[in-house]
């Protein structure tokens, strides 16, 4: 399809907050960004002018990604609170609202761009150093022995998300699910190599369709996919493999061979004749005593 109207080459600008158009647009990205934090936040829809499927959300991750502009100062912007995103994965909203509201600041003082740099990157400092510190207002003392404090930190994460339409207790019930599930990552002992790092499991979150709220659930353990073709087995699988529990053989180093981990080395097996005999002997006295075969020792 030819284009309707000549591609323009790309301009770059020394001073683009000097254009009126640039602050309009950026005031206007400020905005969404700001109706859609907090609790109070409200979901935005979003849709193309030429068409296709209409977007409703309230989290910076999709708005970000779906909201296009063709001004490259706010493309600059959204690589990075959307950079921020995949690193953090958090706090995508607040990000946004104060990268926006530090350039609006910046140009309502008057003051020139190497000062405001300057005076930003002093700033910055005075915050680290501020929440490096152990009388930090902002840290809150967590008690392990009594999880209402992470309960309530939680439930205030999940009410914010108007999307969700939850009840009172679907959320008190999904709150208490997500603390569940952190302190299922707390490893009990101290990290081998680290002693004073503590390195937090791995929660993986599946979604169904078609379920209660109500109904969701916790489940310690290794999470392993089944192939589609094991979902609707035959009649003769299903036969042979019975209905479970099925055991499941947990390799945690490569069988070919290889050691990526330790880097080159050759792998040394020890084999003890005696000990191979031994469970030769047990393996067939199995397969005898299932069979119903008589063992005669001479």
């Amino acid at each position: 399809m030819s284009r309707v109207t000549k591609k323009a080459s790309s301009v770059c600008t020394d001073s683009p907050l000097s254009i009126s158009e640039v602050c309009r647009k950026m005031t206007l990205m400020r905005q969404i960004l700001t109706s859609c934090f907090g609790p109070n936040g409200r979901l935005k829809q979003v849709h193309n002018n030429v068409g296709g499927h209409v977007l409703t959300t309230s989290t910076s991750t999709s708005l970000l990604q779906a909201v296009s502009s063709s001004e490259p100062l706010l493309k600059l912007i959204t690589a990075s609170i959307l950079n921020h995103l995949s690193r953090f994965s958090d706090c995508g909203l607040y990000t946004g609202i104060l990268c926006f509201s530090l350039i609006d600041h910046v140009q309502k003082s008057g003051l020139r761009p190497s000062v405001a740099i300057k005076i930003n990157k002093q700033l910055l400092e005075v915050c680290t150093s501020f929440l490096n510190q152990e009388d930090c207002g902002c840290k809150v003392n967590v008690d392990f022995n009594s999880c209402q404090s992470l309960v309530t930190l939680a439930r205030s994460v999940i009410s914010s998300k108007p999307a969700c339409v939850l009840t009172e207790g679907e959320q008190q019930h999904i709150s208490t699910l997500a603390v569940h599930a952190f302190l299922l990552t707390v490893p009990c002992g101290d990290t081998p190599g680290s002693p004073d790092r503590v390195r937090l499991g791995r929660t993986v979150t599946v979604s169904i369709e078609g379920q209660f709220v109500l109904d969701s659930a916790v489940f310690p353990g290794l999470l392993v996919n089944v192939p589609d073709m094991q979902l609707q087995p035959t009649d003769s699988e299903r036969t042979r493999r019975g209905p479970g529990p099925f055991r499941l053989a947990l390799f945690t180093v490569s069988l070919s061979g290889d050691l990526s981990e330790f880097g080159e080395g050759s792998l040394e097996v020890m084999v003890y004749l005696t000990f191979a005999t031994k469970c030769n002997i047990l393996v067939t006295s199995n397969i005898n005593v299932r069979q119903g075969s008589l063992v005669v020792r001479a």
